[in-house]
């Protein structure tokens, strides 16, 4: 049955088959070609019907295997160059010219009529074939516009993942809603906490044909409660950053107040979390290095705030930032010139994507100035890490000097056949 679903290709391929066959047989008769016979008519109608199979068969989605397409397409050939024919020779029936040995009005009514079933079946012809053509063309500029939307859309889609998804991987984007004038983009999403993949909220992005993905909409407005932020789907703790020099008790403060969530893990053993941890002040890459624990897995670097006195920016709870390089299957909480570099670039080009303007505050154009000020590694300067590990190791940040604040995504338990990385 699945066959029979047709999709945008297959019905332009038929609209086409009709046109061309139609015009074929048209194009005989109105140049009144009395030297080819009635069967080399019906030759070519024929073969023109089977070049239009064959190439028909060239578009087709190779999802299906070849032995299907070419039932399926050799099944419909043969129905609708059966029905065509049929209808052809019944119009030619009608409009043929029969000689009439009868009185000269006899002839000139059978004439009279003929002129009229002729002229009759001309329109409707031309009137067909003009909404045929009107719809293949409608049918392919739609298809042209859902084609460019989707290569915009995964630009884009990409675009995020690589500078607004702290520790978020994701190996696949595939359009899982197929549809003739919109159609969702997918990303399955998973955190990597000390080498245990973790399920966490998936991306999709909506477009169409006159549409284009914009921000995923499951982060657009992310709820919080009880001083924490949660994805809109799963409900999942995030992990959040603060600013160094905003006032939290201010009256036009109205985002979380700042949090020491990660000595409470000690509470939790046997555990592994992801933490967000804010520096006391911007630190260079060389620095973080030396400072950071050697038994936490550094996964995402975070590139902070133009302005950490901006409490807007705090509200809005968008963060820039890169992932590590990976060291076989996990990160290595290294970075190396190259991926920054990329990075850097991802950021520039996140202008033409979007522009999200969150209480006067624009996300995409703050990390613009983040990164034009620090444009290589070995300038840059990062506000704060994300980091993974045993909830024992993770507990101990807060008496670090050079934590500002801390703040606990989610978490899994450790199970007696996977060992932690670190």
């Amino acid at each position: 049955m699945e066959l029979l679903n047709l999709s945008v290709p297959y019905i332009a391929l038929f609209i086409v088959y009709v046109l061309l066959t139609g015009l074929a047989w048209l194009t005989l008769k109105l140049l009144k070609r009395k030297m080819i016979k009635r069967n080399r008519k019906s030759v070519l109608l024929w073969l023109t019907s089977a070049v239009v199979f064959v190439v028909g068969l060239t578009f087709l989605d190779a999802n299906y295997s070849y032995f299907a397409r070419v039932v399926f397409f050799f099944g419909a050939y043969l129905v609708l160059s059966a029905v065509i024919y049929g209808l052809f020779k019944l119009i030619e029936k009608l409009v043929s010219a029969r000689r009439d040995t009868g009185d000269l009005l006899s002839n000139f009514q059978q004439l009279a009529k003929r002129t009229k079933a002729k002229r009759w079946a001309l329109t409707a012809w031309l009137t067909g074939a003009v909404m045929v053509l009107f719809a293949s063309t409608a049918v392919a500029i739609n298809s042209y516009l859902m084609e460019k939307s989707f290569f915009y859309t995964s630009d884009m889609a990409s675009n995020f993942l690589s500078t607004q998804a702290p520790n978020v991987s994701s190996n696949n984007l595939i359009v899982n809603e197929y549809g003739t004038f919109s159609s969702n983009l997918h990303a399955d999403a998973k955190k990597n906490l000390d080498g245990y993949l973790v399920d966490w909220q998936d991306y999709d992005w909506n477009f169409g044909t006159i549409s284009r993905g914009g921000y995923p909409y499951q982060y657009a407005s992310a709820p919080y409660h009880d001083n924490a932020r949660y994805t809109q789907g799963t409900n999942q703790k995030i992990a959040s950053f603060f600013a160094t020099d905003v006032n939290y008790h201010s009256e036009n403060y109205a985002g979380l107040q700042l949090t020491h969530e990660a000595k409470t893990l000690s509470a939790l053993p046997n555990h592994l979390a992801e933490v967000a941890v804010t520096f006391d002040k911007p630190y260079s890459y060389a620095e973080i290095q030396k400072m950071m624990p050697s038994n936490l897995m550094l996964n995402w670097y975070w590139i902070g705030w133009s302005d950490p006195k901006n409490e807007k920016a705090v509200m809005s709870g968008d963060y820039f930032g890169l992932e590590s390089d990976y060291d076989t299957d996990n990160p290595s909480g290294k970075l190396s010139a190259d991926s920054y570099s990329s990075f850097v670039a991802n950021v520039k080009a996140a202008q033409k994507f979007r522009s999200t303007t969150i209480n006067s505050f624009s996300p995409e154009n703050d990390a613009l100035k983040q990164v034009e000020s620090y444009p290589t590694l070995e300038t840059a300067k990062f506000s704060g890490l994300i980091v993974s590990g045993r909830t024992e190791n993770l507990a101990k940040l807060d008496s670090e000097k050079w934590v500002f604040a801390t703040n606990v995504g989610i978490t899994t338990e450790v199970v007696p056949y996977q060992t932690p990385v670190k």
